[in-house]
């Protein structure tokens, strides 16, 4: 995960400060970005939220490194709504969330050519 390594850097930050704001070792973090150590799903997740990069920009099966956060934040916000409908039906919480996930999706699909 050498993009891991370029992005802490980018931010002008110690693998030591990373560590301490992830809640894991620096050995740990170390062995993230020399590939000695693979992080788990909710790591990569953390990473790519703090970074605000995806998951597939991390793991090199992406060169799309800008997500669009703004616009997924946005998107959130407006299905997030107490009353959100569509076509004059309240749509449900758990519905909602799955909207966002579909729609996430979609958009991002098409953003990355995967590498094999």
């Amino acid at each position: 995960m050498n993009r891991l390594k370029e992005l802490r850097r980018k931010k002008g930050l110690y693998q030591k400060d990373l560590a301490k704001i992830l809640n894991i070792s620096q050995g740990a973090l170390s062995g993230y970005e020399t590939e000695r150590y693979q992080p788990d799903p909710q790591m990569l997740k953390k990473l790519a939220n703090y970074f605000e990069v995806t998951i597939d920009y991390l793991l090199g099966r992406c060169d799309d490194v800008a997500m669009n956060f703004s616009k997924t934040k946005e998107l959130t916000k407006i299905i997030a709504e107490d009353e959100y409908t569509i076509h004059g039906r309240v749509i449900p919480f758990q519905e909602r969330q799955r909207l966002i996930k579909i729609i996430e999706a979609v958009y991002w699909q098409p953003k990355c050519e995967y590498k094999n």
